[in-house]
């Protein structure tokens, strides 16, 4: 998970976040797979992801140049989409991307995700964002550990003293702080 606090620097977090969601075409054991963003900033720091992820596009690397690569085949791309769907068909939103052209996918931004989709609680392994929006950071912090996955975290705020404070209250394994 990527915390986003109310005081967060939302250019940096939400750059911070496409990188980590998106690095290797999110085949990465540490990749950003759940972004909660609490309720007072959320909107602007999807404005801001979206603006982030306009930059990015994937193609086959073998084929022409591009921001990001293919995922490891076509069966990969066809289950992260299916992930995807799952979340829209309970109720949300695709932003953005989600293509899927083989193995090539185009990096997605899906928000309102909630607890009964699949892509809450499964690793997408893919080039997805999910946005998960909290009341605050007490919200927060049950939510991102909420999962059986605690390798990495993040959290994103001005006071890294509170920052720091939320971090020992992750389940995680390492958590960065104002890093992806």
């Amino acid at each position: 998970p990527l915390i986003v606090l109310e005081d967060a620097d939302l250019e940096a977090a939400a750059a911070a976040a496409a990188v980590g969601a998106f690095f290797n075409q999110g085949q990465v054991c540490m990749s950003t797979e759940r972004i909660l963003a609490v309720a007072p900033i959320a909107e602007s720091f999807v404005e801001n992801l979206l603006a982030q992820t306009r930059k990015l596009r994937a193609s086959d690397p073998k084929l022409e140049k591009s921001s990001l690569g293919r995922l490891i085949n076509a069966e990969a791309a066809a289950r992260v989409r299916g992930l995807i769907d799952d979340a829209v068909s309970k109720g949300a939103r695709l932003l953005m991307g989600g293509e899927v052209d083989g193995a090539v996918m185009q990096p997605a931004v899906v928000d309102g995700v909630t607890s009964n989709m699949r892509l809450y609680h499964e690793e997408s392994f893919g080039p997805v964002a999910t946005i998960i929006r909290v009341r605050d950071e007490e919200e927060a912090v049950s939510v991102a550990n909420d999962t059986e996955f605690g390798l990495a975290a993040a959290i994103f705020g001005a006071d890294p003293d509170r920052c720091m404070q939320l971090a020992t209250r992750l389940e995680t394994g390492i958590c960065q702080i104002n890093g992806p």
